[in-house]
């Protein structure tokens, strides 16, 4: 690169790193008008991964401006198709035209869509009025019934939605009470075209369960008599899941949750309370009910199965003002980093997998 055109690079690079701390901070959107000025020098000069990391990377904050996303979404098209070509003329002539334009690519001729994300330098990898856009579902929709005529192909993936309830929030609690649901969605249709299973379940555990847990929650009254949760059906609901989705606490949660299925630290986490920028989106709160009450849905939400349905619920509605639902905002977003076990989370774990055939699970 030459020096001008890097130094015009690194202007915008700084400028992009300000922009998503800003909107970090004060929960806005980040715009995406620097981001197409460094994608389009990187076009100039031939270097199209790093103009689709670049496209890729506004796309997966989350944070765009609905008007932004078309132009962006076209532009990594004609990338994606630029490398292709670009590809394709290197397999026919035997040069490496990747290499001279990057430095070193890795990447395999057959594997066009995959590129690394963009690391920037010195990066480690009051309320308005009720729109009319809440897809005219009435409030007693159930999570069953989320399913809307598809008129584009099915490109489907599976979800599952999760709500658990628990004794706190350090190391040493546990869940006591597990829902979860698995779904199917439609990217190309933005829609739940299905549920493909449910459970719920409760557990005993080593610590006393709150009262005020009780309360909030509306747990179900376990009396003395043990409960337990079904691996095998657990098992079966994430597999092949893309991704699971709660509200709440994510991180406790799925901290908590992977200390009793550790086999399924790979899964990735997804938080619809965290992800989505709903400040920057008009709403003033961030609590599962008071979202759902924007949206004019009035039904309880309080035990976890009522809670896992209303995250469906919630995110199957449209953006305010917007013909897209908040499921396609939230999978723009990127998933949560991957699980980190530490000593003692580890040691935490083992010991609970040692209990699984004494108690709180079913064979």
């Amino acid at each position: 690169m030459k020096p001008l055109s890097q130094k015009v690079a690194q202007t915008l690079i700084k400028k992009i790193k300000q922009a998503e701390q800003s909107a970090a901070e004060n929960d806005s959107f980040v715009y995406c008008d620097d981001y197409l000025a460094l994608a389009r020098l990187y076009n100039s000069l031939d270097n199209y991964q790093k103009e689709i990391a670049v496209l890729t990377r506004f796309i997966d904050l989350g944070r765009a401006a609905n008007e932004d996303l078309p132009i962006v979404e076209r532009q990594l098209s004609e990338a994606k198709a630029a490398l292709h070509e670009q590809r394709q003329i290197q397999k026919i002539s035997g040069t490496n035209p990747i290499a001279a334009t990057q430095d070193k690519s890795r990447e395999k001729p057959s594997e066009p869509s995959k590129v690394p994300p963009l690391q920037l330098e010195n990066e480690t990898a009051a309320d308005a009025p009720i729109w009319p856009s809440n897809r005219e579902q009435p409030a007693s929709l159930s999570a069953r019934d989320i399913i809307n005529v598809h008129e584009q192909p099915l490109d489907t993936i599976k979800l599952v939605s999760m709500c658990a309830a628990y004794t706190g929030k350090s190391e040493e609690d546990e869940i006591f009470e597990l829902a979860i649901i698995s779904f199917e969605y439609c990217q190309n249709n933005d829609t739940v075209t299905r549920i493909l299973d449910e459970y719920h379940g409760t557990r005993q555990t080593a610590k006393t369960i709150p009262p005020e847990a009780i309360a909030r929650l509306n747990t179900h009254n376990r009396g003395k008599s043990p409960k337990y949760l079904d691996v095998n059906k657990v098992n079966k609901i994430f597999e092949q899941a893309d991704a699971v989705i709660s509200h709440n606490d994510p991180h406790i949660e799925r901290q908590l949750f992977l200390c009793l299925f550790p086999h399924l630290s790979a899964v990735k986490w997804r938080s619809s309370q965290s992800d989505i920028p709903w400040q920057a989106l008009g709403f003033s709160e961030k609590g599962l009910s008071k979202l759902l009450h924007r949206y004019q849905f009035k039904r309880p939400n309080r035990t976890p199965v009522e809670r896992a349905k209303a995250i469906i619920r919630l995110l199957s509605q449209f953006e305010p003002g917007t013909q897209t639902s908040l499921f396609k905002r939230l999978l723009h977003c990127q998933p949560m980093k991957p699980f980190e076990w530490t000593k003692s989370l580890k040691q935490r774990a083992d010991k609970l997998q040692k209990k699984r055939f004494s108690f709180g699970f079913k064979r």
